[in-house]
């Protein structure tokens, strides 16, 4: 099967680059750039060729039409000269104009702005080239016509830096129909002197290359320094965001960005390092009761109520480890953005009218109210599993710490849109999160619950994060606490 074109591209690409350095393609651009002109004059004669064969062409071409009797002759003639852009006359057989429209005249900006460039300034129409041309009855053009019934060619006028082609047709009364087109020969002049312009490139050419070589030199000294002592840090068991800054232009703002890089995959490395630590020792307690749990098994004459209560512990301590694994397998996922998991547009308030009805049949919440309000029925892009899995979260924490309330406690949900995002907000009756406490409620193992894992909300966090959003928590000490999640939408 073919390479694909992108894909063969980059790889062209990808090839060009290691074959050629980086010093030696601004010597390459150097060179190309110093001899461009001395191309685009060759390619301009080549163009101006070609136009003289053109111009005779539609010149035939718009001659050799029918022209029809006299009554209809000024019309057709004024057809004719605008659909080829020219100037054509009617004739009769002793040179007297009949008909005559003029088309010929360029007004696009562009051959205008070109001409300034050029040194064409001057520019005269058409008729005024002709009128000094000798008279109609002494052109040849009109004997080979008057014999052979046909005539055309090309002259160049105004100092050869005019090109008009035309073409003459003896009509069978005898009148004569006469077409001329002409066109600015902008790059003649520059084509007569190519020598002279390639001499000049050629002088340029040294300094062009001494240029290149000492900005070559400035670029790529700083980077391959740059380079060197990144590569310096990159071998030490802890790298270190300690590049020094010598420069204020764009080579000290890359050292800059990659120090800042350096101190962000340290600061991560020693999140998951303490992450590490917080895990293995959350282990220990069930490790340690499993393996209390086993030695007393192997003591033996072991009644039924001890046999009960070991058996007890087995099963906590199995179902702690297999909740903080699965916790923590999720977390792992949720931070590295949930590659390859399948994502789809689905309404945020079906998931949470259905988590809220499930919580209200919860036997553990039958004192709870829950006020619901949904305002939005936007779809983000979400892996719906996990989604379902924070906002459960949420509602999960909000509802446990209402309940811990005097008096009759409740959890407020409302789901509404702001600003293209779509945002959940969940506030319980609590006695709320210590000022102290408020910014680590996000952390990982931070938990004030008998019996929490402390990774709970530290998954709502990675889920939402790896969808593009952002979670936020606010509260008072003893009037409860709130939390919220925003989800991007999808870009119409």
């Amino acid at each position: 099967m073919a390479e694909p074109g992108p894909a063969r591209g980059r790889a062209l690409d990808a090839d060009f680059s290691t074959l050629v350095p980086l010093r030696y393609r601004a010597f390459l651009v150097v060179v190309l750039v110093t001899l461009a002109p001395v191309v685009l004059v060759l390619l301009g004669n080549e163009y101006e060729q070609s136009l003289e064969a053109r111009l005779l062409a539609e010149a035939q071409a718009s001659a050799a039409r029918e022209v029809g009797p006299p009554a209809e002759a000024a019309a057709r003639v004024r057809a004719l000269a605008e659909d080829a852009g020219a100037r054509v006359r009617l004739l009769s057989e002793h040179f007297e104009v009949l008909a005559l429209h003029d088309d010929s005249a360029e007004e696009r900006s562009w051959r205008g702005l070109a001409d300034r460039i050029l040194g064409l300034k001057d520019r005269r129409s058409l008729s005024e080239l002709d009128a000094e041309l000798a008279p109609l009855s002494e052109r040849p053009e009109f004997s080979r016509a008057a014999r052979d019934a046909a005539a055309h060619g090309c002259d160049v006028l105004d100092g050869r830096r005019v090109l008009r082609c035309f073409a003459v047709q003896r009509l069978l009364d005898g009148r004569f129909l006469y077409v001329e087109l002409a066109r600015r020969r902008g790059t003649r002049a520059l084509y007569e002197q190519r020598y002279q312009v390639l001499k000049i490139s050629l002088f340029v050419l040294p300094g062009a290359l001494l240029l290149a070589a000492w900005l070559s030199w400035r670029m790529i000294r700083p980077i391959e320094r740059l380079r060197h002592q990144v590569r310096e840090r990159a071998k030490r068991a802890l790298p270190s965001a300690d590049l020094p800054v010598e420069r204020s232009d764009e080579f000290g703002e890359l050292a800059t960005a990659f120090n800042e890089l350096l101190a962000r995959l340290r600061a991560r490395s020693e999140e998951n390092e303490a992450f590490v630590a917080d895990l293995a020792h959350e282990f220990k307690n069930p490790v340690a009761a499993i393996r209390a749990a086993a030695e007393r098994l192997e003591s033996g004459e072991l009644d039924a109520a001890r046999l009960q209560r070991i058996a007890r512990v087995l099963d906590q301590s199995s179902r702690q480890l297999d909740t903080l694994l699965t916790q923590f397998l999720e977390l792992a996922s949720a931070d590295a953005g949930m590659r390859g998991e399948e994502r789809s547009c689905q309404p945020l308030s079906v998931i949470v009218e259905n988590l809220v009805v499930q919580l209200r049949a919860d036997e553990r919440y039958q004192a709870l109210r829950f006020e619901l309000r949904l305002d939005s029925d936007a779809a983000p892009a979400i892996v719906e599993s996990r989604i379902t899995s924070a906002i459960r979260n949420l509602l999960e924490n909000a509802a446990d710490f209402a309940s811990r309330g005097e008096g009759e406690g409740h959890v407020r949900v409302q789901l509404d849109t702001v600003d293209g995002r779509v945002r959940l907000e969940v506030e319980d009756s609590g006695p709320g999160v210590a000022a102290e406490d408020l910014p680590h409620v996000f952390d990982r193992f931070f938990t004030r619950r008998q019996g929490g894992t402390g990774l709970g909300l530290a998954l709502v966090r990675a889920v939402v994060e790896a969808h593009g959003g952002q979670v936020n928590a606010r509260s008072e000490p003893g009037h409860g606490a709130s939390f919220s999640l925003e989800l991007p939408l999808p870009r119409a």
